[in-house]
């Protein structure tokens, strides 16, 4: 089997610090031309991005977390994440 988990931590970081130098950049550029609505909205963009690779890192764990939320295994039931009890 191979275990690409390494590769995926190694590219996944790099991402991160990559992001952020443009997240900073961003930022730079507004303050310089004064445009910060676009900017402020830019690096809300990256910090998704960035949410979305932390989120991938942690693949398994999220779809258990998900499973448990949406099916309840003992009921047999599916439910939408709402308890009434």
């Amino acid at each position: 089997m191979i275990d690409l988990k390494p590769l995926w931590d190694n590219f996944s970081t790099q991402a991160i610090i990559l992001l952020a130098i443009v997240g900073v950049c961003l930022i730079i550029g507004a303050i310089a031309t004064q445009g910060f609505a676009r900017a402020i909205f830019s690096v809300a963009g990256i910090f998704v991005l960035i949410m979305f690779i932390l989120i991938l890192g942690n693949a398994t764990a999220v779809g258990e977390w998900l499973m448990k939320l949406v099916y309840k295994l003992n009921q047999g039931v599916i439910y939408y994440g709402i308890q009434l009890h």
